[in-house]
């Protein structure tokens, strides 16, 4: 498969029949199980639906049940990471940041509050930097893929 970007995935609306072709990050927030996403659109009847009325046109199987299964596929460290644990993750990276700042300027007689908040968002700047690298390293670790629209 090519770049998963550039990916298209369809699916047909139970109800009326009636496939639906997404690209990008429409794709991806559709493909992705731990996505806040709980309906999709269709094209024949448009309107948004609950994804339990959609099946993946190449599968066959309901959406909802297809992410289901890949949320229970990971392991409990791509579920934690993936599932909202990164906000646990950066909010510590700028905690920890916050107090070597802030430690670092009463160590040297001042600017603890400035050098405090710069570390914190050092912090906060080292945690984002980790999590994209480590994405990658999940999804491949976990269902062998490196981009969730490449998942069936």
């Amino acid at each position: 498969m090519g770049d998963p970007r550039d990916s298209e995935r369809s699916y047909t609306h139970k109800r009326c029949g009636e496939p639906t072709a997404l690209t990008g990050v429409y794709l991806l927030a559709l493909c992705d199980p731990f996505s806040a996403t709980v309906g999709t659109y269709c094209s024949g009847c448009h309107e948004h639906f609950p994804l339990k009325q959609f099946t993946w046109d190449d599968t066959g199987e309901r959406i909802s049940a297809a992410r289901r299964r890949h949320a229970a596929e990971a392991s409990t460290w791509t579920r934690f990471l993936l599932g909202g644990g990164w906000l646990a993750l950066l909010a510590l990276g700028a905690a920890l940041g916050f107090g070597a700042g802030f430690g670092f300027g009463r160590l040297v007689g001042g600017f603890s509050w400035p050098l405090g908040l710069v570390g914190g968002l050092f912090g906060l700047f080292a945690g984002l930097l980790t999590l994209g690298a480590l994405i990658p390293v999940l999804l491949r670790g976990s269902f062998g893929v490196s981009d969730w629209r490449e998942l069936r």
